[in-house]
């Protein structure tokens, strides 16, 4: 199984997923199994902005490792539910919101890989604040931030999850969606850790 931890920038997906983490480290964290591609980092140290601009090379980067983890998740990582802070919708939203490549390609392009042999047992927890709450003031944190507006991505985020429609919430292939409204506080928490560990048998 694999989580897909999705939402725009503040939302607090980070922090929720660090915490879920670590409440488990006075228990063994078998059967999940935490990952983030460091994106930004290996885009700085590669050069590709300078090399190539923010284009399709920049996506199929960002994608490549992503199917990789798939793959993964299907064979050698079989028995573990693999929990991502940020995934496959996340490499989409951001190359439409960038613009790195037409927005009807990459609609096809993801619909055909959540059509295909990997994309099984998914599960999207999609966190968004909840009305009204306000998210902590986190400062720099990465190259992004000049690009950083949450109500933009929200809006991609909604439109990208309503034009895929069913195939995320196939049950015949165990994949489903849940949007998950964090407040900014410890009920949050203890709310997003109960979700998570629901799924185990899911």
């Amino acid at each position: 199984m694999i989580i897909l931890c999705e939402g725009p920038r503040g939302a607090g997906k980070s922090h929720l997923v660090n915490g879920f983490f670590r409440s488990l480290e006075i228990y063994d964290t078998d059967p999940f199994l935490y990952y983030k591609f460091n994106f930004t980092q290996y885009l700085k140290e590669l050069e590709l902005f300078e090399r190539f601009g923010d284009g399709p090379e920049v996506h199929y980067f960002s994608i490549s490792n992503i199917f990789t983890i798939f793959e993964m998740a299907q064979d050698q990582w079989k028995n573990r539910i693999v929990v991502m802070d940020r995934s496959l919708f996340s490499a989409y939203v951001w190359s439409i919101y960038r613009n790195r490549m037409n927005r009807s390609d990459l609609m096809t392009e993801l619909y055909n890989f959540i059509m295909g042999p990997v994309y099984r047992d998914a599960k999207i927890v999609y966190i968004k604040k909840s009305p009204g709450a306000s998210s902590p003031d986190r400062g720099a944190k990465d190259d992004f931030d000049q690009w950083e507006n949450y109500d933009l991505e929200r809006e991609i985020y909604d439109k990208v999850f309503s034009d895929i429609g069913d195939p995320l919430r196939d049950s015949m292939r165990g994949n489903s969606i849940t949007t998950f409204e964090n407040e900014f506080d410890l009920a949050s928490e203890s709310r997003f850790n109960a979700l998570l560990n629901s799924m185990i048998d899911k």
